[in-house]
């Protein structure tokens, strides 16, 4: 993943799982005349539980099959699973997201970035 080894440079070693809480997820939406629509997903997650306290954000490209369902009003979730999954060679498809448990969020990508890493 684009980004990764610079997060843990700034924040040390993690995993996604520990992110267990959305910040914020912002979509934009590229619809052309004649053209496919792109959607992609800035999100900005956060670990609590981190000693100290991190906030990852992330920005995944060409986002398809898009589910999401009920966050609590604090935006907790179970944690995120990010896998690369460019090996099952899907057209336009390279990451798999979801929620472990829950279901809250899910969705593919075919582009997935670390573009920012903070301690708070």
């Amino acid at each position: 993943m684009k980004g990764l080894n610079a997060a843990k440079a700034a924040i040390g070693e993690f995993q996604f799982s520990q992110f267990q809480r959305i910040w914020e997820i912002r979509l934009t939406v590229y619809a052309r005349k004649n053209e496919r629509t792109v959607v992609n997903l800035y999100m900005v997650l956060e670990a609590e539980n981190r000693k100290p306290a991190a906030r990852l954000q992330l920005l995944f490209k060409d986002v398809h099959s898009l589910h999401i369902d009920e966050i609590d009003r604090d935006g907790h979730i179970r944690g995120l699973e990010i896998e690369d999954i460019s090996g099952d060679q899907l057209e336009n498809v390279s990451w798999r997201v979801r929620d472990y448990e829950e279901g809250s969020i899910a969705f593919y990508s075919s582009e997935a970035e670390v573009v920012g890493a903070e301690a708070v």
